[in-house]
This record gives structure tokens, sequence and C-alpha cells, in this order.
């Protein structure tokens, strides 16, 4: 704490915000960031996301969206996790809509058909996300 607030009274938010990064000190590093601009808060959001909740959680998911990196939970080393628990996954998202959320129920969507073959529950997160229900982006074979 020393170090972040002989940062602060030298005027140099950055590194103050950096250095409550480095130490797991994610209040402050929030607050200073959304008083930096959108790109850092967001940075840092996502980080906090990212080093705090599980993979796969709720609270993950929604912090992830907060820090507008929503899609990020599709990467190959996440999406098992986020699709084991989509109910709550959904839920979430639903219940505290952002403005990217609907790409990410398209997204969920997609991962439950492809990866899971679950197609009524795919045609559910479509059919949230304001589209008709089809075949997942891309795939072979569509009908």
């Amino acid at each position: 704490a020393a170090q972040l607030q002989a940062l602060l009274m030298r005027g140099d938010r950055e590194g103050a915000c950096r250095s409550a990064m480095e130490h797991g000190l994610w209040a402050p590093a929030l607050l200073l960031s959304s008083y930096m601009n959108l790109e850092t808060y967001t940075q840092v959001m996502g980080q906090f996301a990212r080093q705090t909740f599980a993979v796969g959680s709720p609270l993950r998911t929604i912090y992830m969206l907060f820090a507008g990196q929503g899609p990020s939970l599709f990467n190959p080393s996440e999406v098992e996790a986020v699709v084991d628990g989509w109910q709550q996954n959904l839920s979430v998202i639903v219940a505290n809509r952002t403005p990217s959320d609907n790409a990410v129920l398209e997204l969920l969507g997609d991962a439950l058909w492809q990866l899971r073959g679950q197609v009524a529950a795919a045609h559910l997160c479509y059919l949230l996300a304001g589209l008709l229900p089809e075949s997942p982006s891309g795939a072979a074979g569509d009908a």
C-alpha cells in the first residue's frame, strides 16, 4: 500500500494501477483504471476475472463480459468448462445484459451444438441472442 500511495502522490496513476495489479489489490486497480481510459479499464477487468475466478464459472463469465472480452471464453483452453456449466453461464449472461452478450450467446449456442450435440440448448441461446435457430456458424454439411 505504501508503494501505491507514493505513486499516486507523484500523480503516476498508470504506475499505481500496475503496482496494484501486481500485488493483487484489485479494488484499487479497478478504481484507478476507471479514471484512466476504457482500454485500461477493460484490460484490468479482464485480468482480474482471469486471476480471480475459475475457468467456466459464472463469475468469470460475467466479469469477462463486463471487460468486453466475452469471446475469449470460447478459446480452446476455456470452452469445455464454459459448456460444462452452460446453464449457470447462460443465466448470469441473461440476468446481466451487456452490449456484447448477443455475440457470446451465439458462441455458446455454437459450442453446445458442435461440442455436445445439444441442439435444443443451442437454439435457446440463439433465441436469447435474437437469432433464428440454424446450424452452427461455419459448420460443414449444413442442411
